[in-house]
């Protein structure tokens, strides 16, 4: 029999594999959430052995409930995993890199309690960790836009809480997806439900050592997921779509040529200033003066 609350219990999805310090900080992160009551169901994708009892010591009145693949079998399967196992009647998701701000919980379920949306999402900012220092690159989070997210997804898995019920009717993760599985499954999920932005910074997203937030795993491994992303969503692309990922195409690359020749207009500042460049303006000046 399960127990009951007097506010609705939220279950946070944890996928991790062989970074149990990492991992910990994630915990921590949850542990320190405003907002009870809050269970964890980690999933250790085929990941070195995990000492519970310390976890659950890291996560106080936070119930944990462990389950562990002897083989890696994958995000989408780790997360489908999770959902499988989850009590509770709102799903949030935190992988073991990310954490949460203390207000990820608090914030987004009194927007979800007012019925508004099937799925409510926050700002997330975006760090780089080098060593033992970080770097703050950016904050993600804009209003949802269902074309702009077929062109690209723009919400990070760790800043979003919905119902379970919603996840379980589009049939969670697709196996398929080695990557970008949160990309498809929140893509399906706005098919068929509304999604409301929060303008709130609640949880952290972080990139490890020189990687990048774009291509983990190398440009070749995310166009074949792309591609399968696309394609397995091709029925959406008419018009409006194929619109609107033209113009996003044009408006980045006018971005990127707009830096370039700011770059480039600064170096030529500072060859200008240069005494060979000065020199060399000089010798042009005689030259003309003497042929």
């Amino acid at each position: 029999m399960r127990e009951t609350y007097p506010k609705p219990l939220v279950s946070v999805i944890v996928r991790t594999k062989d970074r149990p310090e990492l991992l910990k900080r994630a915990l921590k992160s949850i542990a320190g959430q405003s907002y009870r009551p809050v269970e964890v169901v980690l999933v250790n994708d085929g990941g070195c052995e995990l000492d519970t009892e310390e976890l659950r010591g890291i996560l106080g009145d936070v119930v944990l409930e462990y389950f562990r693949h002897e083989d890696n079998r994958g995000r989408p399967v780790a997360g489908n995993t999770g959902l499988e196992h989850a009590s509770g009647e709102y799903i949030a998701f935190l992988d073991d890199d990310d954490r949460y701000y203390e207000n990820f919980i608090s914030v987004l379920i009194d927007v979800m309690l007012k019925g508004a949306a099937g799925l409510v999402y926050g700002k997330c900012d975006c760090f780089q960790y080098k060593g033992q220092g970080r770097e703050r690159l950016f904050t993600l989070g804009k209003p949802f836009n269902m074309y702009e997210l077929f062109y690209r997804n723009f919400i990070p898995i760790n800043s979003i809480l919905t119902k379970k019920a919603l996840l379980s009717d589009i049939g969670g993760f697709d196996p398929d997806f080695e990557i970008f599985e949160d990309w498809d499954l929140l893509f399906r999920l706005a098919l068929k439900n509304d999604f409301l932005f929060v303008e709130e910074v609640v949880s952290e997203y972080s990139i490890l050592g020189s990687a990048t937030i774009t291509y983990k795993g190398g440009h070749e491994y995310h166009k074949r997921y792309r591609d399968l992303f696309y394609k397995k969503h091709a029925d959406f692309f008419g018009v409006d779509a194929l619109e609107h990922c033209v113009l996003r195409t044009m408006e980045e690359k006018s971005g990127s040529l707009l830096e370039e020749n700011k770059e480039v207009k600064r170096e030529l500042s500072l060859i200008k200033d240069s005494k060979a460049w000065k020199l060399i303006r000089f010798y042009r000046k005689i030259k003309k003066m003497v042929l």
